[in-house]
């Protein structure tokens, strides 16, 4: 059963790319026989080219090579049945006849090398004649060579119609008009001058064969100096880069998929092992891919941390109602002020989000709106620029209420107390709201406040609702009994930070169900009693 040349090639460039270049080799020779079989000699020549490359050194790939080089264009381009799908191929050698063209031609070029030979000049022996390099490059264009054979025949013709009448003089002056244009360097082909030294006799030269070269002093190379030397190949593009990336132009490569030339498939992308692919097998192998949907990535659970617990003013509830008849009153300055611990900021922060104030800053007082409060703490830690610009502020006509925070102790305000049929309203001095501030906030912007709404330090109990409050938004993460909670309470009151020092203390309790430990009292140190002596 004949052998698909397809499945050659594809075996030829697995082995190259495995460094196998013997077993390419052979895939090559193979596949390019059963083209040239099947009538397509372009294809096989493309293929021992390749195979030349590989391994310059076989004798047998540069006859092939030099055999299909010398046929025709004309009978290259006559392609048979195409070998790309199942059809059988014919059992013919590669050894077949040239055709009488060729033959021809090779004879004329025979005539023409012994005639310029015998009038080379005096001292060439009379049964000798010149020995002519012909260099063939292995990638030479057909059409180029087609043109220079035809130009070598036509000199020759020209050299048989002028050498029927030699000329007497033209033997001893060793320049022939019989052979015109010899001595010039054609590409692919280096024919020498008549002045070279003979190297061989013209029966050493066959048609397809490289005849031996010949050195700068005239000496002809021995057949070991030719092996020894190393074979001349010629410098390309490497086959393997990164991909997938353009294939280089100067490769005569195939289509892994189809085995189509570049010549019938155009361009060709190659990958990063030596393979290739045209645009018609790229186009297909998309059409194969369409129905497979692309795989989602995985999905990542990401533990979303707990929400902050919402936490409000627990107690004060004397303070908040004032706060709320102030603002009825149209009061425009509020001062909040308790110690450190009380509460200001969590009631602020209560404010804002029940949509009474918003917290502001003295520097976007300016840019603030008139529809709520404008929230300001810690006035007492102001610079001097800031309590200017806050002072300003408050003295202008049209502004909205401020409620100010600051540290003291509101309680040890004293003043005046109006009181009329339903309720009654204290009015303090500006000096015992600087007492409640303990002189941090500036006279002039005291004198701007309306009301001081004083907070107090949390009871015990009330520490303990903070406490419960806040451990429940970990619930069930962290559960503590209440002798627990009582502990807590009671350290955060003996701390000069209160509110602070209990929100430290919760921050520490880790996860588990937590009762109190029982606490050992120390045991009372005995006296040792001293002997008596003797």
């Amino acid at each position: 059963m004949a052998e698909n040349p397809r499945e050659l090639i594809r075996a030829a460039q697995s082995a190259e790319t495995q460094g196998d270049v013997a077993r390419a080799v052979e895939c090559l020779q193979k596949a390019a026989e059963l083209y040239r079989q099947s009538g397509n000699p372009s294809r096989a020549l493309q293929l021992l080219r390749h195979a030349q490359r590989l391994d310059g050194s076989r004798a047998d790939i540069a006859d092939a090579v030099n055999r299909l080089e010398w046929m025709p264009e004309a009978a290259r381009a006559r392609h048979g049945p195409d070998l790309d799908g199942e059809a059988g191929v014919p059992a013919s050698g590669l050894d077949a006849e040239l055709l009488p063209e060729v033959v021809h031609r090779q004879r004329l070029i025979e005539d023409a090398l012994r005639e310029a030979a015998l009038v080379a000049g005096d001292d060439t022996p009379a049964g000798a004649a010149q020995s002519w390099v012909i260099e063939t490059e292995a990638a030479e264009d057909s059409q180029r060579l087609e043109a220079q054979l035809a130009r070598v025949a036509g000199e020759v013709d020209d050299g048989e119609v002028s050498g029927s009448q030699p000329s007497a003089s033209a033997g001893g002056q060793g320049d022939s008009a019989s052979a015109p244009g010899w001595g010039v360097v054609l590409s692919g082909m280096n024919v020498p001058s008549a002045s070279m030294a003979p190297v061989a006799s013209v029966s050493a030269w066959a048609p397809g064969m490289n005849v031996p070269s010949v050195t700068d002093d005239g000496a002809p190379q021995s057949a070991d100096a030719l092996g020894a030397a190393p074979p001349r190949r010629r410098r390309e593009a490497r086959l393997i880069e990164r991909g997938p990336t353009r294939a280089d132009a100067a490769l005569d490569a195939w289509c892994s998929f189809c085995c189509r030339p570049r010549t019938d498939t155009g361009d060709l992308v190659a990958g990063p092992a030596g393979a290739f692919i045209c645009k018609s097998c790229l186009n297909e192998s998309q059409s194969l891919l369409g129905d497979v949907a692309p795989k989602p990535p995985p999905v990542v659970s990401r533990t979303e941390r707990p929400a902050e617990p919402v936490m409000g003013l627990v107690g004060q509830q004397a303070t908040q109602a004032l706060l709320t008849q102030s603002l009825e009153a149209q009061a425009r300055c509020l001062l909040v002020v308790g110690p450190e611990g009380s509460g200001k900021s969590v009631w602020f922060q209560q404010l804002q989000r029940e949509d009474v104030g918003v917290i502001t800053a003295v520097a976007d007082l300016e840019g603030a709106g008139t529809s709520r409060v404008l929230l300001v703490e810690d006035v007492e830690r102001l610079d001097a620029a800031a309590h200017a610009a806050l002072r300003a502020f408050l003295a202008r006509d049209h502004r909205p209420a401020v409620v100010l925070g600051a540290r003291g102790q509101g309680s040890e305000a004293r003043g005046l107390t109006l009181r009329d049929e339903a309720r009654s309203a204290p009015v303090l001095t500006t000096a015992a709201l600087s007492q409640a501030v303990r002189g941090a906030v500036p006279t002039d912007l005291l004198e701007h406040v309306q009301v001081l709404l004083p907070l107090q330090v949390p009871t015990h109990a009330e520490f303990m609702e903070i406490a419960r409050q806040r451990l429940a938004a970990r619930a069930p993460a962290v559960s503590v009994a209440e002798d627990v909670l009582a502990a807590l309470a009671q350290e955060a009151g003996r701390s000069s930070r209160a509110g602070h020092e209990l929100h430290a203390l919760l921050n520490r309790v880790p996860t588990g169900t937590w009762g109190l430990a029982p606490t050992e009292k120390a045991s009372s140190a005995r006296k040792a009693r001293r002997k008596r002596t003797s």
